[in-house]
């Protein structure tokens, strides 16, 4: 199964007290798009759209009865077979991409009120994150129903 997913970074800079990036008029902020390439228990993404220097690439993907998995790559497209970090067993599961990129921005807290050192840098690596769900039946990765994911809105 394969289908296109797109987040961007706003939210998660604001969680953090980021300032929200600085772009030119006309031109949005830094968005990762993937396209999910799921088969049997592998999770693989390819990367449709990415802000330049994307690197640092997490997936992290939890489950029913405990499961999670973590998967860390500098800068591959990433791809997780679920059976090599325990027993997937079926039900409803998450995943999140997350990545750094080459873009930087000021960090909101004062230096002096953060702990860190007056020469430590003012700013930090913009990230961007994609996530979504999937299921797990019989064995194997299933599409979830466009309607059941309605449902839950």
């Amino acid at each position: 199964m394969t289908r296109p997913i797109l987040h961007t970074a706003s939210a998660i800079a604001l969680a953090l007290g980021l300032a929200a990036p600085a772009h030119a008029e006309g031109h949005s902020e830094p968005q990762l798009v993937v396209v999910e390439e799921f088969g049997g228990l592998t999770l693989a993404f390819g990367i449709k759209e990415a802000p330049k220097g994307l690197k640092n690439l997490t997936l992290t993907v939890s489950g029913p009865r405990d499961y999670s998995a973590t998967l860390f790559s500098e800068g591959q497209e990433p791809k997780m077979d679920l059976a090599k970090y325990g027993t997937p067993f079926d039900g409803e599961y998450t995943y999140e991409i997350t990545g750094s990129t080459a873009q930087r921005i000021e960090i909101n807290t004062p230096i002096d009120e953060n702990g860190r050192s007056r020469t430590a840098r003012q700013e930090v690596l913009v990230s961007v994150s994609a996530s979504g769900n999937f299921s797990i039946r019989e064995g194997n990765i299933v599409e979830i129903d466009p309607r059941e994911k309605e449902e839950e809105q």
